[in-house]
């Protein structure tokens, strides 16, 4: 149930002690509830899902604020979001087009404090960090001048 193709998957994060999503290679979001009461076929007792998230980008990270509020972010400035659980993943803009590589920067990691404040890290070869101090409605970059790939935050 890892994805719709078999791919990997590059993050998880535990939102609570019986939900764990998991992002990958070509756009897949995967929710696992653990300790239901149905097994599986296989005799588990984690139960997977995979969401539609509207990318066929591969997703870097995810982090749940709670258990309605989460955030993807991935290649390309991929950054979604949802606030109903994972039943609709909306995509944000954060303003990363890189003008010298004409594209978005790919994003790689992403950390909330809690539902005002978050970080996001990301950068071709630059990084630098996003931050929003509203919820995620307006972003303020600052470049690292690290010349390497940092690929989490916390």
């Amino acid at each position: 149930c890892v994805t719709a193709k078999s791919g990997s998957l590059n993050a998880m994060s535990a939102v609570n002690d019986k939900n764990v999503w998991g992002v990958g290679s070509g756009g897949v979001i995967t929710k696992f509830s653990l300790g239901g009461v149905q097994k599986t076929a296989t005799g588990s007792d984690i139960a997977c899902q995979v969401q539609k998230s509207g990318t066929t980008k591969d997703l870097m990270d995810v982090f749940f604020v709670n258990e309605k509020e989460g955030w993807v972010v991935g290649y390309n400035g991929t950054v979604l979001y949802t606030n109903n659980s994972g039943a609709l993943w909306t995509p944000k803009n954060v303003g990363v087009y890189d003008k010298a590589m004409k594209t978005n920067d790919h994003l790689y990691g992403v950390f909330f404090l809690n539902k005002l404040e978050g970080w996001i890290i990301g950068g071709y070869f630059q990084s630098f960090i996003l931050k929003t101090t509203d919820g995620g409605k307006t972003w303020k970059r600052t470049d690292l001048g690290v010349n390497a790939v940092l690929n989490s935050i916390y």
